[in-house]
């Protein structure tokens, strides 16, 4: 932390926030208290010193938030409260200053102290919606105060006319007698009633008692009983207004450093839970959502889908993203990150994201947070190109439909692979962190940098050019300029160790050369990212093999040779239609069929010989995410009826939408269910929080470099010995790879990532070890 992060730490913290509410509520106390002239006598000299301690704490304030805002300290002046608080400490020094002088001036400067409490409005919530809620009535109070003015002006002539004519000296001249209507109005008109000379004169008969009461009783009747009421009822109707805009989610949102998702969808569930996991080490935290729906709907969806919020608070705002006025109310510009949803079940959710982005963008304000990150989820590349040329590199683009068609090409060809991508995208376990390398690394080799953390794991460093190197040779030295990827439960937990580690060296077993088998792997389904996952398994393949696709969607074929001629001719690969359901690619050889995925007969001729079947949704097709997922569970039943009744061994990996329908299966055959809102919120949110971390995970995700493998462990250390994970580790470091964690054979297949060095258990037959490699 340095010196300017302490001092941006201590301003925004709760603790500190109470504790200067704490003080001018104090300062209003004291100063109330030095009006009494026997407590002055007795108790002045405490209380001139509690004034002067309570005026140094409001001077270190300025001076803290002054630091807080870094290398910038002139934005101290963007925020009017700030400036406010500035004058008033200002003012309580001049009878500091002028010791000596006793003028009406400067007593009336040394009451100054007292409007130290009116800093309560920036402080508590309420008093500022309160006093927002008055400064809007004012227009409207305006033509009243005009009216007003207009009446006293008619009945000062009237009352001049009456009574300054017959020598009453309260109406002598205009001025005279509008003063006098000020006081009736406030007074009432007894004391005119009770004069001396205009009781003589209704006595004398130059004045009828009847013109009196009607002159006075009509204008109090005007204006006491209609302006004032006019007045009242201005406030009390911005008031209601106020409340209503709160309950419609219309309100001012006055908080800052807040996390904002603009726009709904199936994700909006898991990123808040991830966001909340996120912030669990926060003192207190604000999500604030804004979407095209009613507040009390979301809040309700988020109070029956969001398990806990530990300390943070979401608040919801009804409105369009791409409104700027429903922009203003959330205070946007001082958020500390941005998340745009797309909405999987409309066509334009790209366009309305796009129209956000311009809105954001082309109205900054002055007090905008410059470290505040934006992320867009999008999911056509040609509205990515559009946007991108918008932001200017300012904002991050996460393809979700690109992410997860390699997720599942990955998984189709290693099954449980998704469950590792679960455990480190997530805030729940181990993810990624990236961190400037301490002094005590720097110049020491990656292999000997893995034991220097315990409870974490290096997998990886991004140089000073930016790029990430995920698994770099053994001998790469740690540079002071590069930054480190680790993937560790928490960042507290990130600690270098010097513990000497006992390893197993007579249980590791001899580098054996990995052999690249033929797949024979059946899809069923097909949907937009069918074209994605044929691509990046023929990237992934080392040797011939083959795939099948059953679909009822009868143009497939043809809309996948479109992409993959597209692919094409942008590197040289081998491509060939042999006919119109027969594509050929380097290293794969691509079937299709026609028919219903939910048909028993269609697909029990289906299955022999198949090592890995991958069940794609139609959620694309039928916008349905019910219907989709339906069709998905009943393909799931003749699945596993089929494989009971032929003996088949296979692995599944299926694409499921909506989380819940996830947690009604239970079918141990499957290996992977790819969730897209799940795994695709947890990476939002991870981008949220650290938006370095799309370079690390686009290099996990692609064919070329390093990715994560799953090896027998038996092919590291010897079955039935008992080792710890340091000697996995080294074991893995013999073949160039990094170990990153392991899963346990048997019907639960536990997986642990990132254990701890020292962790031990006994290798068996059904062992898996996660690692990263090249190959």
């Amino acid at each position: 932390m340095n010196f300017f992060d302490f001092f941006k730490k201590i301003a925004k913290s709760r603790w500190f926030d109470n504790f200067i509410t704490i003080v001018i509520l104090l300062a209003g106390v004291v100063v109330g208290l030095q009006t009494s002239q026997g407590l002055n006598h007795t108790y002045g000299f405490i209380l001139n010193r509690l004034d002067e301690i309570i005026l140094a704490i409001f001077v270190i304030e300025i001076i803290i938030n002054v630091f807080a805002e870094g290398k910038r300290p002139w934005r101290f002046f963007y925020n009017s409260w700030h400036t406010f608080d500035l004058i008033i400490v200002l003012l309580c020094f001049i009878p500091y200053v002028f010791p000596e002088s006793n003028t009406q001036f400067f007593a009336v400067l040394r009451l100054a102290r007292i409007l130290r409490l009116a800093r309560l409005f920036e402080k508590v919530k309420n008093l500022k919606i309160l006093l927002f809620a008055l400064l809007k009535g004012i227009p409207k109070m305006s033509y009243v105060i005009i009216l007003l003015f207009v009446l006293f002006y008619i009945y000062g002539v009237i009352g001049t006319d009456i009574f300054g004519k017959e020598g009453v000296p309260e109406f002598a001249n205009l001025w005279l007698s509008m003063k006098s209507l000020f006081i009736v109005m406030f007074e009432g008109w007894s004391r005119y009633d009770d004069s001396e000379v205009i009781n003589a004169l209704i006595d004398n008969g130059q004045m009828s008692p009847i013109t009196v009461f009607l002159y006075f009783v009509s204008f109090l009747f005007i204006s006491a009983m209609i302006f004032l009421n006019l007045f009242i009822g201005i406030i009390t109707s911005d008031m209601e207004s106020v409340k209503a805009e709160e309950k419609r989610g219309k309100s001012k949102f006055y908080k800052t450093n807040h996390t904002i998702i603009l726009g709904w969808s199936m994700s909006i569930f898991k990123i808040i839970q991830e966001l909340v996991e996120a912030n669990d080490s926060r003192e207190k935290a604000y999500i604030l959502v804004l979407a095209d729906i009613p507040k009390e709907d979301m809040e309700f969806d988020i109070s029956q889908n969001v398990k806990y919020l530990n300390t943070t608070k979401v608040v919801c705002r009804s409105g369009s993203p791409a409104d700027l006025t429903d922009l203003k109310i959330i205070n946007l510009w001082q958020a500390r990150s941005i998340i745009l949803l797309g909405d999987e079940t409309k066509d334009e959710s790209d366009l309305m994201i796009l129209k956000s982005l311009i809105a954001i963008m082309n109205h900054t304000e002055d007090d905008q947070n410059e470290e505040m990150s934006i992320l867009a989820e999008m999911h056509t590349q040609k509205m990515i190109k559009i946007a991108k040329s918008i932001t200017n590199g300012k904002a991050i683009f996460f393809e979700s439909q690109d992410f997860i068609a390699r997720l599942i090409a990955q998984t189709s060809l290693q099954p449980y692979l998704s469950n590792i991508y679960e455990e480190i995208t997530g805030f729940a376990g181990s993810e990624l962190y990236i961190i400037n390398p301490p002094k005590e690394i720097v110049g020491i080799a990656y292999k000997d940098l893995l034991f220097r953390y315990d409870a974490s794991c290096p997998i990886g460093v991004i140089s000073e050019h930016g790029k990430p190197i995920i698994n770099p040779p053994l001998d790469y030295k740690i540079l002071e300029t590069d930054e480190l990827i680790l993937l560790a439960e928490d960042d507290s937990t990130i600690k270098l160790t010097n513990h000497n580690y006992e390893i197993s060296n007579h249980e590791i077993l001899e580098p054996v050369p990995f052999v690249n088998r033929a797949h024979k792997l059946l899809i069923l389904g097909s949907n937009s990212k069918l074209p994605i996952i044929l691509k990046e398994i023929n990237d992934y393949l080392k040797v011939k093999s083959s795939v099948k696709i059953i679909t009822s969607q009868e143009t497939a074929a043809d809309e996948c040779f479109e992409f993959l001629h597209k692919e094409h001719n942008k590197k040289s690969i081998s491509l060939d239609r042999i006919s119109m359901d027969h594509i050929s690619i380097d290293n794969l050889d691509i079937s299709f069929k026609y028919g219903d995925i939910d048909d028993i007969e269609v697909l029990e001729n289906e299955l022999e010989g198949v090592d890995q079947v991958t069940l794609l949704s139609y959620f694309d097709e039928m916008n349905d995410v019910l219907q989709a997922d339906a069709i998905t569970l009943v393909t799931l039943i003749h699945l596993r009826s089929l494989s009971k009744s032929n003996k088949y061994k296979f692995s599944i990996t299926t694409e499921i939408i909506d989380s819940h329908n996830h947690e009604l299966i239970n079918n141990p055959d499957v290996c992977d269910f790819i969730v897209s809102s799940k795994i695709i919120s947890s990476i939002l949110a991870q981008l949220s929080e650290q938006k370095e971390l799309k370079k690390v995970f686009e290099v996990l995700f692609e064919a070329d470099g390093a990715e994560i493998y799953l090896r027998p462990a038996k092919n590291y250390c010897t079955i039935g010995a008992k080792v710890n994970f340091a000697t996995l580790l080294q074991s893995a470091i013999l073949k160039n790879e990094t170990a990153i964690g392991y899963i346990l054979g048997g019907q639960t297949k536990t997986i642990v990532i990132n254990p701890t060095k020292k962790h031990e258990f006994t290798i068996s037959e059904d062992d898996t070890l996660v690692v990263l490699a090249e190959d």
